[in-house]
């Protein structure tokens, strides 16, 4: 898998980072301070997840998903924010999840095993090509 995650918060993101490198440790994780950076790889790249924060200075994290819904449709899209008032914003988006901080690894798992667009994995292609 290929996952983004942004928090302009840096504390907060290396505590997201560490909690998904945690429950993925194999899988991609990309992470940024900014939103234009994030749009930047994502224009150029294969996204399966977004891990992003609500609040943040130039883009808030509901029109950072729109955007990234724009270039990939069916990304997961998961909302991590220390604030509940959102939660509503993010049916907008059509959020995979909505995890509050601060963030742990149970809480990142099980906004994995619940994605609304299931990601298949390496392994998942080579079992259906040998059966």
């Amino acid at each position: 898998m290929n996952i983004l995650a942004i928090d302009d918060n840096v504390l907060a993101l290396e505590e997201l980072i560490s909690s998904i490198k945690e429950v993925c440790p194999d899988d991609e994780v990309h992470s940024f301070s900014k939103p234009s950076e994030l749009l930047d790889y994502a224009k150029e790249n294969i996204c399966d997840i977004a891990f992003l924060d609500i609040e943040m200075w130039g883009m808030n994290g509901i029109e950072l998903a729109q955007k990234l819904k724009e270039i990939h449709g069916k990304i997961n899209i998961v909302f991590v924010t220390g604030y509940t008032k959102y939660a509503m914003d993010s049916y907008t988006v059509k959020a995979s999840d909505y995890v509050m901080k601060p963030v742990t690894k149970e809480a990142v798992k099980e906004s994995l095993d619940n994605l609304r667009f299931p990601v298949k994995t390496e392994t998942d292609k080579r079992i259906r090509v040998q059966t």
